[in-house]
């Protein structure tokens, strides 16, 4: 999944919640685990991420004054484990629209 893909999770007012990401050495891809809130009822899924999936979930968790950037880069990039992960702390993702802000 690319960054565009995570976008268009959030359009339409949806919210996603990241779960966990694993990471397994010697691999390009990371399994993000996360759930998508859909008219009030979460659906929970699983989907193959890139290396932009990866900055769009830093990118937006810094959006929201999370800076998450160095804990999955130790959890996930400075370990000699086979199977890295890391777990976020209870966060949504939530796509404002300008005229819900303006209200």
């Amino acid at each position: 999944m690319k960054a565009q893909d995570l976008q268009q999770l959030l359009d339409n007012g949806n919210v996603l919640t990241p779960e966990h990401i694993v990471y397994e050495a010697n691999d390009d891809a990371m399994l993000f685990y996360f759930s998508v809130e859909k008219a009030g009822k979460p659906y929970h899924s699983k989907a193959t991420i890139d290396w932009s999936g990866l900055n769009w979930i830093i990118s937006k968790a810094s959006q929201m004054g999370m800076e998450i950037y160095d804990e999955v880069s130790t959890k996930l990039f400075d370990s000699f484990e086979k199977i890295r992960e890391y777990n976020f702390e209870k966060v949504a993702f939530v796509e404002a629209f300008e005229d819900q802000q303006a209200a």
